[in-house]
């Protein structure tokens, strides 16, 4: 069976690319096979691809550009993976509608908090937070992880750190160690399975 995760923030810069494309790797070297479905105009997940061809450190999975048509195309992979754009409204629906599950990147801000919420009361789909670009031991990562908790919203266990390890990964197939992406990936594992 293929799970379909879509990853999505109405809000901009949390971390959806990078999130995207670090579970993939994590899954991949899990020994799943995975799909990265770029449904972002931007196209940051086909570039992160692109630049790690380039760099002669190629995905060890395919990246596709796709529209809201071709979110729900069947594959043969474990895993499809769905990066959205933070603004147009029906690809982000769509990819939704598409997947069993929805990873949803913030950054522990007041801005990203408010951002965030507004995502997650129109979802109709089983979803969690994970919280990226976060600062250990300070006030506001306890207040975001606080007022999730205290609003009962999913959140994955894992925060991924802010570190200057994973702004360098971009590009690459690399994974970096002190990234928590692997811990958030086996969490992914077995929550859906």
């Amino acid at each position: 069976m293929t799970h379909v995760v879509a990853v999505i923030n109405t809000k901009g810069g949390v971390g959806k690319t990078t999130t995207v494309m670090e579970m993939g790797l994590t899954l991949h070297q899990m020994g799943e096979s995975v799909l990265v479905r770029d449904a972002d105009p931007q196209g940051n997940s086909w570039d992160w691809a692109k630049d790690a061809k380039e760099s002669q450190h190629a995905l060890p999975f395919t990246v596709e550009i796709a529209n809201k048509k071709s979110l729900s195309m069947p594959t043969e992979q474990d895993w499809v993976i769905i990066d959205t754009p933070p603004s147009l409204v029906d690809t982000i629906q769509a990819a939704v509608d598409a997947s069993e599950f929805v990873i949803v990147p913030m950054s522990p801000s007041d801005m990203d908090y408010r951002r965030t919420m507004e995502t997650i009361r129109q979802l109709d789909k089983d979803a969690s937070v994970l919280i990226t670009k976060a600062r250990f031991k300070t006030i506001q990562l306890a207040q975001v992880v606080a007022d999730l908790d205290d609003q009962k919203i999913g959140r994955f266990d894992t925060i991924i750190p802010l570190r200057e390890s994973v702004n360098r990964s971009a590009g690459t197939n690399i994974v970096p160690t002190d990234s928590n992406y692997q811990a958030a990936a086996q969490e992914l594992v077995e929550g859906l399975r």
